[in-house]
């Protein structure tokens, strides 16, 4: 695959998902849910005309829905940066004196994990977090459809 199929790939991906979000985002609508904060950002925004307030509290949702996204991203490779770490450590010894001097719950790096730490963060691992990344980004944009596939025919059966 080039560049140009890559690169058209992934704004063919952020598009539907984008549109997964505005999706999620009307079906909170048409269920009564609504976030008081950002409806309140709207309406300010909006200097307090309701039927514009209802465009932006879509817009400002969607990117409401992107950052909880990217928090729960965050965290998975916060995560997975300490579990690596800790595996780092576990494979060099300590000496009885660090062993007294670490605290129970700390992980204390030592020079040779970092230089182990340093090469892992190659062009290719940081290709493989982007693709971590995209890949959780098309899950959440799949829970999306899913939920609004299953609300919709909830709503219909109603």
């Amino acid at each position: 695959m080039s560049i140009f199929d890559d690169i058209r790939t992934k704004g063919a991906t952020y598009r539907l998902t984008e549109e997964a979000l505005y999706a999620e985002a009307l079906r909170e609508i048409e269920s009564g849910q609504r976030r008081d904060g950002v409806w309140a950002k709207a309406l300010a925004e909006s200097e307090m005309d309701h039927g514009k307030a209802g465009a932006k509290y879509i817009k400002l949702r969607v990117q409401s829905l992107k950052d909880e996204v990217s928090v729960v991203v965050a965290e998975a490779r916060r995560e997975e940066t300490i579990e690596r770490q800790k595996e780092l450590n576990r494979a060099q010894p300590l000496t009885p004196t660090q062993i007294q001097q670490q605290p129970k719950d700390e992980v204390a790096p030592s020079s040779s994990s970092r230089a182990i730490h340093e090469v892992h963060e190659t062009p290719q691992r940081k290709s493989t977090i982007q693709a971590f990344f995209d890949f959780i980004l098309t899950i959440a944009a799949f829970v999306v459809i899913v939920s609004a596939v299953v609300g919709g025919v909830f709503s219909f059966m109603k």
